[in-house]
């Protein structure tokens, strides 16, 4: 017999609009490269969020640009405890060897997450597992694909991850090449999560691996977490940036409905304030110019202390982007800039592992990994960084 499941309370579908038409026209490159959806709201930062209620955000007058989250029936949006989980899992797929299907238990996702092994945070982190995996996202022309060089104007609809819970039992009986992760006799259970394709190809391989995932889950503030990582990579390397409040709401995200627009405004404030302190950015200006709606702020940078995070932007012929790690080298106290240098990191990697490195720089690189030839370019690029062991 079939089991209808009800809705505990009616499905809702909140809208949160900002027209950013007027900030794309004289932020054309800007706004492309932030198309690759690690700046996309995934998580609400808003605690009042009710059961059964999705959001969508609206990025056009027009309301053809959009992303929908939609919640599994009877539960919530992701939130802002779960983003700290993601981090976490972040954490493992790159211990993991990049691998799209990844082990661990309970205790080891919640030391990942510097959470303390509890009771409560272990329920807590069930419920955010079953949100990521069941939440659907629907992005709607709204995804910049750098093969096509242009914004795709189709709907994709995906969720983060599937996952599922592998007892002791069945892994000894079945897949004993699992039996590893079973740390001692305590673990009675593992967790395979299996990053769908599109999470896997545009927002892991592309974005977040290259944040230290540590040390984002150390910036304790949700919103100045969101913020460090945006202006990393808007930034381009620069020691000035210049964002529309809007802009930054519409990525964290923060309301921008009338009667919140000052509140949310202030919020960024705080964030950016904490960033100072913190030591992540220089300083920065608040322009309000004739209301909270169309200000701004002005964002400095000192390049010889903020760019160890620095992801360098370069255009190709095909107007892709290329992505590569840099790092920046004070020639003297007089100099008034640093330079940026590319980092050169000799590390042993194994055969299969530098094989993924390939795939990676390829696909960054807007190259198909497939092709023999990119595969030999990628050889060349990533031999000064890394040595094969075994090889002399």
């Amino acid at each position: 017999m079939e089991e209808i499941i009800n809705a505990v309370v009616p499905p809702t579908l909140e809208e949160e609009i900002y027209d950013l038409s007027d900030v794309e026209k004289g932020n054309s490159d800007l706004i492309r490269v932030e198309m690759n959806i690690i700046e996309f709201p995934l998580f609400t930062k808003n605690k009042k969020i009710q059961i059964n209620q999705g959001m969508k955000y609206i990025f056009d007058s027009d309301k053809n640009k959009y992303l929908e989250v939609t919640p599994v029936l009877n539960g919530k949006i992701p939130l802002e405890y779960d983003e700290n989980i993601f981090y976490a899992l972040l954490r493992i797929y790159k211990k993991q060897n990049l691998n799209k299907k990844i082990f661990f238990d309970w205790g080891h996702l919640l030391s990942e997450a510097n959470l303390k092994y509890t009771g409560g945070n272990l329920e807590k982190t069930r419920e955010a597992l079953i949100r990521m995996t069941k939440t659907f996202y629907t992005f709607h022309n709204t995804f910049y694909s750098n093969p096509d060089g242009k914004v795709l104007s189709d709907e994709i609809r995906t969720t983060m991850f599937s996952s599922r819970v592998i007892l002791f039992k069945d892994a000894q009986e079945n897949r004993e090449d699992l039996l590893v992760y079973f740390k001692n006799r305590k673990v009675k259970e593992i967790v395979e999560v299996t990053f769908s394709d599109y999470f896997y190809q545009n927002i892991i391989r592309k974005g977040f691996i290259y944040f230290d995932s540590k040390e984002l889950l150390g910036i304790n503030n949700a919103v100045t977490r969101n913020l460090f990582m945006l202006f990393t990579k808007w930034r381009n390397g620069k020691d000035f940036l210049m964002c529309y409040s809007k802009l930054i709401a519409s990525r964290v995200p923060l309301s921008w409905k009338k009667e919140n627009i000052n509140k949310s405004v202030k919020i960024i404030q705080r964030a950016l304030d904490e960033l100072k302190e913190l030591n992540l950015i220089k300083d920065y200006n608040f322009n309000k110019k004739k209301s909270y709606e169309t200000s701004y702020f002005q964002i400095y940078f000192d390049l010889s202390k903020h760019n160890r995070h620095y992801v360098k932007r370069e255009k190709t012929h095909q107007e892709s982007l290329h992505i590569t790690e840099a790092i920046t080298k004070e020639k003297n106290e007089n100099v008034q800039e640093a330079e940026v240098v590319e980092k050169i990191i000799k590390k042993k990697v194994t055969k299969e592992m530098y094989q993924k490195l390939i795939d990676v720089w390829c696909i960054e690189n807007s190259f198909n990994e497939k092709d023999k030839t990119n595969r030999l370019i990628a050889d060349k690029a990533l031999k000064n960084k890394y040595i094969i062991e075994g090889e002399k």
